[in-house]
This record gives C-alpha cells, sequence and structure tokens, in this order.
C-alpha cells in the first residue's frame, strides 16, 4: 500500500507527461473534484463548487482542459501531509502563463486512491 503523499505524486507525475488514463486511474470511481477558483474556464464548475463527480467526469474535465497546458510546467513547491490528507502548493509555469500560477491543491486520500481533490488559486 502506498503512502498518500506517493498516491498524490502518482497523479501529480501522471498530469506532467500528460498521461490521462494515468491521471484517471489516480481517482476513486466515486472521486469529486471541487474548486475554488473566480472565473476558471478550464475547469467550469456549478454552485457548490463541484467541477467532477466519478473518475470518468474527471478524465473528461482534464481531457477538454490539457490542450490548454501545452508547454506549462507544474512544480510540487510544497507539501504537507497527515494521516489520509495531502496539501499541494503548485506553481504552473511555461506555456501560454505570462507569469507563474499558484495554486492550493487539497486531496484526500483512502485506499490508493484520490477520494476527493480541491483546488484554490493562490
Amino acid at each position: 500500500m502506498r503512502t498518500p503523499s506517493e498516491v498524490v505524486q502518482g497523479f501529480v507525475d501522471a498530469t506532467i507527461r500528460r498521461d490521462l488514463g494515468a491521471m484517471a486511474a489516480s481517482f476513486s470511481p466515486e472521486a469529486i473534484f471541487t474548486e475554488s477558483y473566480s472565473a476558471n474556464p478550464l475547469f467550469p464548475r456549478n454552485a457548490e463548487g463541484v467541477v467532477a463527480n466519478g473518475r470518468e467526469q474527471i478524465r473528461a474535465v482534464y481531457e477538454s482542459a490539457l490542450g490548454a497546458f501545452a508547454g506549462v510546467e507544474l512544480e510540487v513547491a510544497h507539501r504537507y501531509a497527515t494521516g489520509k490528507v495531502v496539501v499541494d502548493h503548485e506553481i504552473a509555469s511555461g506555456g501560454a502563463l505570462t507569469e507563474p500560477l499558484h495554486s492550493l491543491w487539497v486531496y484526500t486520500v483512502e485506499d490508493d486512491l484520490i477520494q476527493t481533490m480541491h483546488g484554490v488559486l493562490a
């Protein structure tokens, strides 16, 4: 069994490789993806902040968004983990970004799969 940090790092590594299959496989079938960005066209959300419910919806969201990340590099600047919760400070840079984009991601991991993922623009 992997630690929650190892599970999240697997997702981050898959994201860096743009490996959609490995990204989706990081999530439980019932996973929930939420975010608190003000108006993020890449991850549209409902009134409750839910971007996607379930692995297949999460996969579809990333499939449509990956094109916008062409040439973008992702770095985990800081990681904090306790129990089943992992918090990453991630920095995206390059590509179409004119300046680095800082975001915080809170992941809950159980049974070697991400159960919840919440993003906040820092």
